[in-house]
């Protein structure tokens, strides 16, 4: 196994010398791995862009009400504001994760986080339904893509 230049053991040398059929805990694993700025800046930004994955998604209520108050649209016509959302998503999924395949995740991860906002910003100006609906649209490639390839 490889010593690392100081002489102490590599985070491989400890992991793999602990026994197979040992069961340990998430804590356990964290403090043999250890957990540095890395870790918490990787945590950090993660944890906030899920937070807006499901802000965006809780957002589709509010906006479907609003779509029929704003624009007399019928139950119908509103709920494909939301529907559009959840058809991003599809795509987003695929299309992510052949792109995370291609590229890696970290570029994946990143084009993901634009994605919703450019198009979250869209839908703050949308002048019509289909706007708003392609917009969603949108808004729904970027969440498959910031947590479709990866969950």
């Amino acid at each position: 196994m490889a010593k690392s230049t100081d002489g102490d053991d590599t985070v491989a040398d400890r992991v793999l010398r602990s026994s197979a059929s040992e069961v340990r805990s998430v804590a356990e694993i964290k403090d043999i791995l250890g957990w540095s700025r890395y870790q918490w800046r990787l945590f950090a930004i993660t944890g906030l862009c899920i937070m807006a994955e499901s802000i965006e998604v809780s957002l589709l209520s509010f906006l479907t009400s609003e779509g029929k108050r704003e624009w007399g649209l019928s139950s119908a016509m509103a709920n494909n504001i939301a529907g559009a959302v959840f058809v991003g998503e599809i795509v987003g999924c695929v299309a992510f994760g052949l792109f995370a395949d291609w590229r890696g995740r970290k570029p994946a991860f990143a084009l993901g986080i634009v994605i919703v906002t450019a198009f979250a910003l869209a839908s703050c100006f949308s002048r019509n339904v289909y706007e708003l609906i392609f917009a969603r649209f949108g808004v729904g490639v970027g969440i498959g893509g910031v947590c479709g390839p990866y969950d």
